[in-house]
């Protein structure tokens, strides 16, 4: 994992701790940082505190990201930040959307309904 992608997914979940964009930059101006991928888990360092977050909680992260508001334009822009954020395949084939036109959750991967 390059430390592009690292620090990118530590503004995911950093975000996802409730913290400002301004907050997470003075975290990790000038400080070590690495991370990797855990069984269902990123793993992460800011200097030296070390901390977990479950991948899916950095998915629904990204979802508050994309702000289309047709299945169409919602699924573009979920795509260019999947590769922006660089989610591993594996993690991509399990997750799931909520449809901007119907309210609706949906698997990434197929497109079919969550519940249903």
């Amino acid at each position: 994992m390059t430390k592009k992608q690292v620090v990118n997914l530590i503004y995911l979940a950093e975000k996802y701790n409730g913290k400002s964009d301004l907050d997470i930059v003075f975290a990790v101006a000038g400080k070590e940082v690495d991370g990797e991928y855990k069984e269902t888990n990123f793993l992460y360092t800011i200097g030296k505190e070390k901390k977990i977050i479950p991948i899916s909680r950095l998915w629904n992260c990204l979802l508050t990201l994309a702000k289309g508001k047709t299945k169409k334009i919602y699924l573009e822009e979920l795509n260019e930040l999947i590769k922006v954020y660089k989610f591993p395949q594996v993690y991509l084939e399990q997750m799931a959307y909520v449809n901007p036109e119907d309210g609706r959750s949906y698997y990434l991967r197929d497109h079919t309904l969550v519940w249903g």
